[in-house]
């Protein structure tokens, strides 16, 4: 999907497909919105090119594992976000995965 991405990733037991299955899924998709949603409000700017190549994917890779994955597929949004020798870095996507989350680095 991108050249640079968060994942936010459940597995359940295989036994517990279906509806919980689906409300997983239904959640996994919505806390994706919000960090794609956090990322765009926090990533730098200087053309707007980055914060506009922030996109969500959510899909299921089997019964028992559904992923969101939010990213950028701009060959650049790597280097923004942990930096190079030359750049600082300008994290965007972690800091709206732990805001999102509530998690700590």
């Amino acid at each position: 999907m991108t050249e640079y991405a968060a994942r936010i990733t459940v597995k359940v037991d295989p036994s517990a497909e279906g509806e919980l299955g689906d409300i997983i899924y239904r959640a996994i998709d919505k806390l994706g919105d919000g960090v794609q949603k956090r990322a765009k409000r926090v990533a730098p700017v200087k053309s707007g090119d980055l914060r506009r190549s922030i996109r969500k994917v959510t899909h299921r890779d089997s019964a028992s594992k559904t992923t969101a994955e939010i990213g950028s597929d701009l060959d650049y949004s790597s280097h923004v976000e942990r930096g190079t020798s030359k750049q600082a870095a300008q994290p965007y996507l972690r800091p709206a995965l732990y805001q999102t989350t509530g998690k700590t680095e």
